[in-house]
């Protein structure tokens, strides 16, 4: 982590476009897109996300939603590499999709609630939930599968990358046909300027970068004036390739978890592929 005083972050004052941007700059967010995206989506034509290996098989007793279930032996399972729609709690209602989305995993539990795991770099997340890769046991990787018929979204949270470029290009089929979640307008990207009304939760949100400011701990980069993207000084490595300071004036849509702080909106961002530039 880095230490030392914050550096002082860009004026409040008209937006650095992309094309006053210097040429080597520019070059560099250029060469980084087309790297990134050339090297999640090589091989999209074969990858199957193979397991690779078999770290343990589970049965399940219970699903919660999508992407959570309950094993026999009391343990929570969190699966890797997706995010499905939230179930309502308390007062908060379903998400779209939701249920569809559960309904569809227990189908496919319903004859054998048989999985296959591969453990991920990190075994258990914040909540205590194991993390892990699961397949059928006619090796169909679950998390991919869902991503395909659009009962999700393709989600990178490091060290546990190993199926990225498969989930991504899992992902990308569902966005093209406009399955699921990538035809209803609920998950369409909010507006950075307009998050007034949003609600905490894994949301997509697009916006101009008005500023990029470094500080010990943390680089920021400020959408519009509501929302503050994060990148922690411990997943910097994750974006060597990625100058952040060329992404001033561009804009973006970001995928994570919003949250609100001190009357201003943030989002964490851990890995490059939580960040998409549209044309």
């Amino acid at each position: 982590m880095a230490n030392g005083q914050a550096r002082k972050g860009r004026s409040s004052g008209a937006p650095f476009l992309f094309c006053k941007l210097r040429l080597r700059k520019r070059i560099y967010l250029v060469l980084w897109t087309v790297l990134l995206w050339g090297t999640l989506d090589c091989g999209a034509a074969t990858e199957t996300c193979r397991a690779g290996r078999v770290d343990e098989t589970v049965r399940v007793d219970y699903v919660y939603d999508g992407d959570t279930v309950r094993l026999t032996d009391g343990r929570r399972l969190r699966f890797i590499g997706i995010n499905t729609p939230e179930l309502g709690r308390g007062d908060d209602p379903a998400e779209p999709l939701a249920r569809a989305a559960r309904q569809h995993l227990r189908g496919l539990l319903d004859t054998d609630p048989t999985l296959a795991l591969r453990y991920g770099h990190e075994r258990r997340d914040r909540h205590g939930r194991m993390l892990a890769h699961p397949y059928l046991p006619d090796g169909t990787n679950v998390s991919a599968h869902l991503l395909r018929r659009g009962y999700g979204m393709a989600l990178a949270i490091p060290p546990n990358l190993e199926q990225l470029a498969c989930y991504r290009s899992a992902e990308r089929e569902a966005a093209r046909t406009g399955r699921g979640v990538w035809s209803h307008p609920w998950f369409r990207p909010l507006n950075a300027a307009g998050l007034d009304e949003a609600r905490p939760g894994f949301r997509r949100v697009g916006g101009r970068v008005q500023g990029v400011k470094h500080t010990a701990k943390s680089i920021w980069l400020r959408l519009d004036t509501q929302l503050s993207l994060r990148i922690a000084r411990e997943d910097m490595d994750y974006f060597a390739e990625l100058p952040t300071d060329v992404l001033a004036g561009r804009t973006v849509v970001a995928r994570g978890w919003l949250n609100r702080r001190h009357g201003r909106w943030q989002m964490r961002i851990r890995h490059p592929a939580a960040l998409e530039f549209p044309n």
